[in-house]
């Protein structure tokens, strides 16, 4: 079934192939390539509190919550090649139960 709009493609399809219409002066200049490597979407749940606790960290350091969220999970990736990581939490207590070192107590 032929319908007006199949005949004008046809039509403009036939016409830029005999040369009747052009698109320029020359080869279309491609976009410039992007300056950061491509990201993917991805969502997940938090409770509330936590959420709100996020955006609290995020807004002290100048950050936007998913640039924080993503910095974290980087963080963690890079840890996961075979380094067993440790939590700050945990390293906040270990130093904390450290005695007091002195320079010149050696």
């Amino acid at each position: 079934m032929n319908t007006f709009a199949d005949r004008d493609l046809a039509a403009a399809a036939d016409a830029v192939a005999n040369g009747e219409i052009n698109f320029g002066d020359g080869p279309a200049a491609l976009p410039p390539a992007p300056d950061t490597e491509p990201k993917v979407v991805c969502s997940f749940r938090l409770p509330v509190e936590a959420y709100q606790q996020l955006r609290q960290v995020a807004g002290e350091r100048g950050l936007k919550p998913t640039a924080l969220m993503r910095d974290w999970v980087l963080a963690g990736l890079a840890g996961a090649g075979g380094d067993r990581t440790i939590s700050v939490a945990d390293l906040l207590r270990v130093v904390a139960a450290l005695p007091d070192a002195h320079p010149d107590a050696a």
